[in-house]
């Protein structure tokens, strides 16, 4: 995990452009939490959501979801993956659960999502993009496989900045 910015922790790739998802823990409580979810796509874009992850409601469903993840529950607490015992009510266990529950699926999207094509000498551009559906939309922007993207010249983006700036909230 990262340094806290603006309440949310960063997990996932070093490199954000292949995956990763910055988590706010504060609505945890609540058996929620807030996630921004950057996954890069084959296509080559990268497509950027909010999302609410939904904590468990039974043992069952959270030793399903822990599972998934290479984690199991012993008296409690969580083992696995070279830790453990991480018992309940510790930040750690709190986190765990949540990363968990994003990688099982216990989520729900928001209505603002984003693609972002990133362009340039190690990226393929618009025009390289053979084989998938296209059409330019009025706006400037473009829908590829679905997805409504926006074209940005990599040699002037920072795709961590883009997200801490506009998206955490």
């Amino acid at each position: 995990m990262n340094k806290a910015i603006k309440g949310y922790e960063y997990t996932g790739d070093i490199n954000i452009e292949h995956g990763g998802a910055y988590i706010n823990y504060d609505d945890l409580e609540d058996r929620c939490c807030r996630a921004v979810r950057v996954t890069g796509l084959d296509n080559g874009c990268i497509l950027i959501e909010a999302l609410t992850i939904n904590l468990p409601d039974t043992l069952e469903a959270l030793a399903s979801c822990l599972e998934c993840s290479g984690f199991e529950t012993v008296e409690g607490a969580i083992v696995g993956n070279g830790m453990g015992p991480i018992y309940p009510y510790s930040p750690k266990y709190s986190r765990i659960v949540a990363e968990c529950c994003l990688g099982y699926g216990y989520y729900d999207i928001t209505d603002r999502s984003e693609g972002i094509l990133l362009t340039g000498s190690t990226m393929r551009g618009l025009s390289e993009l053979a084989g998938l559906r296209r059409d330019i939309a009025r706006d400037g922007y473009t829908f590829i496989d679905g997805f409504r993207v926006h074209s940005v010249d990599r040699s002037n983006f920072n795709l961590r900045k883009y997200i801490e700036k506009n998206w955490l909230n």
